[in-house]
């Protein structure tokens, strides 16, 4: 759970990405260039990507949580009623969780926290 509280979704919203990244551009660079808007951009995309992989990583993993505690057969269903997705959809969330999720989530460090690594 140590994850979910430091990714809140909430709080990355695109605009307080794209504000926070636009004050510490503004503050450093006076003069407006097409490459200093290219910059902006393409750390607004970067930061966008680390936060969906993050959503998609953790979706897998509740999906995985679900599929679990239903009762045999009745997986399909609840996909269906409950999220919206299809088992395919659901299958390949499940596996970005199962294949990256600890590799992107955290690692441990010499203390025995975890680091960052999204």
């Amino acid at each position: 759970m140590r994850f979910v509280t430091r990714i809140s979704l909430a709080s990355y919203s695109v605009n307080k990405v794209a504000e926070r990244t636009g004050n510490i551009m503004n503050d450093l660079i006076t003069d407006r260039t097409s490459l200093v808007i290219a910059a902006e951009i393409n750390t607004i995309r970067h930061q966008t990507g680390k936060i969906l992989l993050a959503g998609a990583i953790e979706i897998g993993r509740r999906l995985k949580e679900a599929k679990d505690l239903l009762p045999h057969g009745e997986w399909g269903k609840w996909l269906k009623e409950s999220v919206s997705y299809s088992q395919r959809t659901a299958d390949k969330l499940m596996q970005l969780c199962e294949e990256y999720g600890t590799k992107l989530l955290a690692s441990p460090d010499s203390d025995g926290n975890s680091k960052e690594v999204l």
